[in-house]
């Protein structure tokens, strides 16, 4: 009787869920099977032969490398066959084979050869197979008074002076946790957290807790030093409506004159504030302070966002039918908010056929699975609920709902709805201006070098995201909506959304 040929998945693979069932993990090879082994652990039946073992495993995702782990008979095999494969000595007995796997990759086998004259069965060989969790890179940086502590790995403590990397397993809940310093009694405030891919800032809060899903690169940032050298120095921080970090300015004051000055010994007035930026159907209107308001207020730190004015009008249109719904209608945008719609349906039609899906008819996509729905109007659009035999699961959705062009700016309006039973990890839109990338789907994904990946700090069930991307005439940009979620078995899987491009 053969040894049982074991087969353990470390890591429950998310496209298991995709098709609604387990995907089989098996082994088994080309000569006549010499046993059928029971089921393994995640109710797959194995089999194998005497002289050649092929194990296969199909990961999506959430795997980085697998491992074929052989215990008892190691001068028994001879080769174990695939690509790029290294093998260690465990020193008990025991061999390892490691292959790294891509982040998209779908199957991986082995295949595992007795030596001449010899056979597994004999041996006593046992196999096992493990999926490795990926881990992600996080580059933390401490900008200016203050210290800075990360909790990760299950408790681990890191104090970050400057910065540091730190490897994270996918999945794992990142704390970082920042502590104002006080210096000749003076405390200096802890500002924000800015996320350095995009210059965004994600949060104020002294204690920010995030999933770890992608690589990150953040920065805590205090009260800079320029402060403690007096008690009239000023920073200041410009942003757009969605965080993002346009100038930093310090200002000194000339206690002689009163007139402050940027470190450059510039006045600072008009000539020295950012351009407004653009925002798509609004009209930049100026600052929320003027130079003479911050260098009157008593704060020493000043975030200064833009203000907009906007009149704009867009019509959902949903045709007649044998079904009741309502939200039709023309919407109007005004100023800095955009008109929120509600547009709803009954759970049957005419013909006693049970609701399924809202679909856009313009673009022929599924637009969310939920009978009552809320979104913001950003075009004129024709919805249609969806009827047939038998009601359908509900499905995450990630969509660009719009993508619009002015003043040398591409537009992307990203909208999600994830059901009841599914959690938002992390959400945003991945784009490119490289043509081989942008055309291909495999391509433009998180974590390819020639794409850019925008964050929505917002993880609500349903959201709406904005990406703006500055063109140049004659110049594409490609881009697609990303979502991370956790299904209801605590799976992490990430979808995509069809991609949309805009040449100028």
């Amino acid at each position: 009787m053969s040894k049982t040929i074991k087969l353990a998945l470390s890591v429950f693979l998310c496209i298991t869920l995709l098709f609604g069932a387990v995907l089989p993990m098996s082994v088994f090879g080309t000569d006549a099977a010499t046993s059928i082994l029971s089921a393994g652990p995640e109710g797959n039946v194995l089999a194998s032969t005497k002289t050649k073992a092929t194990l296969s495993v199909t990961a999506k995702d959430s795997v980085s490398e697998i491992k074929l782990v052989q215990q008892g008979g190691s001068t028994e095999v001879w080769a174990v066959g695939s690509t790029g494969v290294t093998v260690a000595d465990n020193g008990d007995g025991s061999k390892t084979w490691t292959k790294k796997q891509n982040f998209n990759e779908g199957v991986y086998s082995y295949t595992a050869y007795a030596k001449t004259g010899a056979d597994f069965e004999a041996a006593g060989v046992d196999f096992t197979v493990n999926a490795v969790s990926k881990s992600v890179t996080i580059t933390l940086a401490n900008t200016g008074i203050g210290t800075l502590t990360a909790y990760y790995n299950g408790g681990t403590k890191k104090s970050v002076s400057t910065s540091t990397k730190l490897t994270v397993a996918v999945g794992d809940v990142v704390t970082l946790v920042a502590k104002p310093t006080t210096m000749n009694g003076c405390t200096y405030e802890f500002l924000f957290w800015n996320n350095k891919y995009t210059s965004r800032m994600i949060g104020s809060d002294t204690t920010l807790k995030l999933e770890a899903v992608t690589d990150m690169n953040l920065e805590s940032q205090f009260s800079p030093n320029s402060l403690k050298l007096s008690e009239t120095n000023k920073f200041v921080v410009y942003t757009n409506l969605a965080g993002n970090i346009l100038k930093n300015i310090e200002l000194s004051k000339d206690e002689a004159t009163g007139v402050y000055k940027t470190n450059e010994g510039n006045l600072f007035d008009d000539s020295v504030v950012p351009t407004g930026p653009v925002l798509q159907d609004h009209q930049f209107a100026g600052w929320s302070m003027t130079p003479a308001e911050i260098t009157a207020s008593e704060k020493r730190t000043v975030i200064v966002t833009p203000t907009y004015t906007m009149v704009e009008e867009y019509t959902v249109t949903i045709p007649q039918g044998d079904y009741e719904a309502y939200g039709a209608g023309t919407y109007t945008c005004r100023n800095n908010e955009r008109a929120l719609v509600n547009i709803g349906a009954s759970a049957q039609n005419d013909a006693g056929q049970a609701f399924q899906y809202w679909l856009d008819c313009d673009t022929n996509e599924v637009v969310t699975y939920a009978r009552s729905y809320l979104f913001y109007a950003v075009k004129n659009t024709t919805l249609r609920p969806v009827y047939g035999d038998e009601a359908v699961a509900p499905q995450p959705v990630i969509r660009i709902a719009a993508l619009k062009f002015s003043n040398a700016r591409a537009n992307f309006f990203v909208e999600r709805s994830v059901p009841n039973g599914y959690e938002v990890v992390q959400s945003g839109i991945v784009v490119t201006k490289d043509q081989t990338t942008g055309e291909n789907e495999a391509a433009l994904v998180i974590g390819n070098g020639n794409a850019v990946k925008g964050t929505s700090v917002n993880t609500s069930a349903d959201g709406f995201y904005t990406a703006v991307v500055k063109l140049d005439k004659g110049k594409t940009v490609w881009g697609r909506g990303y979502l991370i979620y956790r299904d209801a078995a605590g799976n992490i899987c990430t979808i995509y959304s069809p991609i949309s491009s805009y040449t100028y």
